[in-house]
């Protein structure tokens, strides 16, 4: 918390970018593609994607993912027991 603080006073964290990070996002009913990685994401873990590509520093991510994602997949599957 204090380092969070300390930042907010030299202007070094970003209001949006802490928000998400504390609360995934907030789901406000915006339409967004269909996950082509249903079989093994959560809905909500899509959504918060999703929403995480309109915070301006992350701008481009889901795009990376959607290239990608079979990588991340076997990301994820290395990591289940």
């Amino acid at each position: 918390m204090l380092a969070m603080k300390l930042m907010e006073l030299e202007d070094r964290l970003d209001p949006n970018e802490l928000k998400f990070f504390l609360t995934g996002g907030v789901a406000l009913g915006d339409a967004q593609p269909d996950c082509p990685c249903s079989d093994w994401m959560p809905e909500n873990k899509w959504g918060e994607l999703n929403r995480l590509d309109k915070i301006p520093v992350f701008k481009g991510f889901l795009d990376h993912f959607l290239k990608d994602f079979i990588l991340y997949k076997e990301m994820y599957d290395s990591s289940t027991p």
